[in-house]
């Protein structure tokens, strides 16, 4: 998705359907030159390596990467367990 934002066509992505303008995608002929992604309910160390790698490629797109905690691996699994919490096991396709 970072790739799609930087070249200005988010409209072809799946993924396109929040809202961005009009038909629920944008494309531009101007490239973005700063990318906020925030992440409700927190971001990982790999997601920050990928935004890390982004941005070491980049020559005039910065992405800058926030959310509401940094999940190490335990905090993430925790969080996912709370999540879970009620579901009944054979709903679950592991």
């Amino acid at each position: 998705m970072m790739w799609h934002v930087r070249t200005g066509d988010v409209a072809s992505r799946p993924e396109a359907g929040f809202p961005l303008g009009e038909g629920g995608g944008i494309r531009s002929p101007r490239r973005p030159q700063h990318i906020v992604v925030f992440i409700i309910g927190g971001a990982t160390y790999e997601e920050s390596m990928a935004v890390h790698q982004f941005n070491t490629k980049s020559n005039n797109t910065r992405i800058i990467l926030g959310g509401s905690t940094i999940h190490s691996t335990a905090s993430f699994l925790s969080s996912v367990e709370a999540a879970m919490e009620g579901v009944p096991r054979k709903t679950l396709r592991l």
